[in-house]
């Protein structure tokens, strides 16, 4: 690797560690008790729903991007991810 990408890779294992000590504290003070003692089907359904936000940010962003730049050819790939 080049010394910009272990400058890149650095930086974002940094973030990273920042982002879930950040995320975890905050998740422990809002829900109360300990992550390490829900069952592994509630476990799962958090998963599911962070992963249901997540898509919902994505494609909200893609259809602002694309609606600030319609001069831009929408590739053939992503006509699954909007359904066409």
């Amino acid at each position: 690797m080049t010394d910009s990408q272990v400058k890149h890779l650095d930086h974002l294992k940094h973030q990273a560690c920042k982002q879930i000590d950040r995320k975890y504290r905050a998740g422990a003070a809002e829900h109360g008790g300990d992550l390490q003692d829900m069952s592994i089907r509630d476990l799962l359904l958090n998963a599911r729903d962070e992963a249901v936000d997540k898509f919902t940010y994505i494609q909200t962003a893609l259809d602002k991007y694309d609606a600030q730049h319609p001069e831009q050819e929408i590739p053939n790939d992503d006509r699954i991810l909007r359904g066409l």
